[in-house]
């Protein structure tokens, strides 16, 4: 039934965080905004691509949209300042800083999704897919992309 409560019982609400919480806006979340060009010929030939402005960066840090942002922050949204208090999702929150240059070619080291070990507790590679009856299982194949788009 649609008019049913959801069953809560044995759930530990209390150990639940807040859903909103407050940030205060810094130097360091105003680094990386400005004008950004319409044609992509003209972004194809910046080092990076900034934010817009201070609301789209702070809703890209708490993994946020612009308008959620904006709900949230009644008027407060189109004069973003360092000090300024905002009210945010409560999520880890991405850090700009933290985000590594990549080279063309370059890999990242990171496991393939079917080796991460499985809620089974068995850490054995699980294959992505099984063959029919009577028809042997494909192997493991390894695929290394190295491709340039060059968009000017």
């Amino acid at each position: 039934k649609p008019d049913t409560a959801p069953d809560i019982n044995g759930l530990n609400l209390a150990s639940i965080g807040p859903a909103l919480v407050p940030y205060t806006v810094t130097d360091a979340d105003l680094q990386n905004i400005g004008p950004v060009p319409s044609a992509v010929a003209a972004q194809a030939k910046l080092k990076f691509l900034p934010y817009r402005d201070a609301a789209e960066a702070i809703a890209e840090k708490f993994h946020c949209e612009v308008r959620f942002l904006e709900h949230l922050n009644p008027g407060k949204t189109k004069t973003i300042k360092a000090g300024d208090q905002l009210m945010v999702p409560n999520v880890e929150s991405f850090e700009l800083a933290s985000v590594k240059e990549l080279k063309p070619g370059s890999e990242i080291g990171a496991p393939a999704a079917n080796d991460l070990p499985d809620d089974t507790g068995n850490d054995k590679p699980v294959p992505a897919t099984t063959g029919k009856s009577g028809e042997p299982e494909r192997p493991a194949v390894s695929v290394k992309i190295d491709t340039k788009t060059n968009m000017l």
